[in-house]
């Protein structure tokens, strides 16, 4: 077939592109010409999954000496199971895994039954210097045995000198405390802290003073029982902090109230660079709740706001005090306001609900920023 090599590169790229994780099209693709074989092979191979299940065949393929898909593997997703007969098979393929220079995301699911360091801090975890986007969830600690030794969660972090965003879902497990030489990641400056993480890494890098350095910050899933102790390191955000986002995590229980707490905890500092505000995933709560939950986020001082995106509670939505929402996001409040976005926590009448937002905001829908968004 010579129908790729008449069309010009870059829209060759552009379709290939288009057909994402469709790997018959992409392997098809590969087939056309020469012109094409690069992009398709970048994109059939962009993630690898590495599990215990399919380790031996990937360090199989690492070895060959007919590998060509090496330079194209940008992001890893690896599963490590303790226990697992394959599981060493992990460290044994570190060396091959160093070849990987253009991986730029890891994705680590664990789940660990053993107080051995050499699991966290040797062989697959020294692979990917040049990772700059890790993501670690699952239990470091299981299974029915009870362990003496803490599980060294901040080295092996360390283990990654070019990381840039941390994101930790959740994680289960006594955690050691780190030791003098581990520092954070210099160029650490997002996080992104789910169930059971803000506490232990806000305390951690409060510690190395980095918070400074945090530039976007999402937490998901803070229970009451965390808010004493993020409450001092969050006074530390302030200067720096440009994104920040509070979500509800799907196992966390009373979230609008501790949503509430936390809200209060940023209204104590001001944030002169703060630039995107999010709240999201509001679960169904008393009308008091939706108010002061509100009422909270117009205490936060932000002048460089530009966008706020809310999810609000669509059940009592005739209920909040919008014109106090309306007057508060006036161009004298924040003059580089850019964008409002409204989104209700339930299917609705998407119409219904944005005329009444028009209606019960009529300042912000003057200003032509208020949006809508399905949820």
């Amino acid at each position: 077939m010579r129908i790729g090599s008449k069309l010009p590169q870059e829209l060759v790229d552009m379709t290939i592109d288009c057909l994402g994780g469709h790997s018959a099209s992409l392997k098809a693709c590969s087939l056309v010409s020469r012109a094409w074989i690069s992009r398709s092979r970048s994109c059939l191979f962009e993630t690898c999954f590495i599990t215990p299940e399919n380790v031996l065949a990937f360090r199989d393929l690492m070895r060959s000496p007919c590998c060509t898909f090496i330079r194209h593997i940008r992001s890893i997703q690896a599963e490590r199971r303790h226990g697992h007969k394959n599981d060493g098979c992990f460290s044994e393929i570190a060396p091959n895994l160093r070849l990987l220079e253009n991986v730029r995301s890891l994705k680590l699911m664990i789940i660990n039954r053993t107080n051995d360091d050499v699991f966290f801090l040797t062989g697959f975890m020294t692979a990917f210097p040049n990772v700059t986007h890790l993501v670690i969830t699952g239990h470091l600690q299981g299974g029915e045995v009870s362990f003496s030794q803490p599980v060294p969660l901040f080295e092996m972090i360390c283990l990654f000198p070019s990381l840039q965003s941390l994101h930790i879902p959740m994680i289960s497990g006594t955690l050691a405390d780190p030791p003098a030489s581990a520092v954070p990641p210099p160029r650490l400056h997002i996080l992104n802290l789910g169930l059971h993480s803000p506490p232990p890494i806000l305390a951690w890098l409060r510690a190395f003073g980095h918070l400074p350095n945090i530039r976007k910050l999402v937490l998901a899933g803070v229970q009451q029982s965390d808010i004493p102790y993020i409450c001092e390191p969050i006074q530390e955000l302030g200067s720096a902090l440009h994104h920040l986002e509070i979500k509800k995590n799907p196992l966390g229980t009373r979230w609008l109230s501790t949503a509430v707490q936390i809200l209060e905890l940023f209204t104590s500092v001001p944030f002169p660079h703060l630039k995107t505000l999010v709240i999201r995933d509001l679960s169904a709560g008393t009308l008091n709740s939706s108010n002061e939950l509100t009422e909270a986020m117009m205490r936060i001082t932000a002048p460089a706001l530009e966008s706020l995106s809310f999810t609000f509670d669509l059940l009592f939505c005739r209920g909040k005090n919008w014109t106090m929402l309306d007057t508060f996001l006036s161009p004298a409040q924040f003059p580089r306001l850019r964008n409002v976005m409204l989104q209700p926590n339930s299917p609705g009448d998407y119409h219904a609900t944005f005329q009444f937002l028009r209606t019960a905001l009529p300042l912000l829908t003057a200003s032509g920023l208020l949006a809508l968004e399905l949820p």
